[in-house]
């Protein structure tokens, strides 16, 4: 799942959500951020499988 907030009066979507929790966190009561994609060794995504320590 992925989400940007585009805000009235801006240009540009908030797709980060430490920017969202920044500038809305008077008005909400929780912004999930998932954090960052990773990519697994064979080059495929590793967002919903964990990584492994070596």
């Amino acid at each position: 799942m992925s989400s940007t907030l585009l805000l009235p009066d801006e240009t540009e979507p908030a797709t980060q959500g430490w920017e969202i929790k920044e500038r809305l966190d008077h008005v909400l009561d929780a912004v999930i951020d998932s954090g960052e994609p990773r990519v697994s060794d064979d080059g495929g995504s590793a967002r919903n499988s964990p990584l492994r320590d070596r």
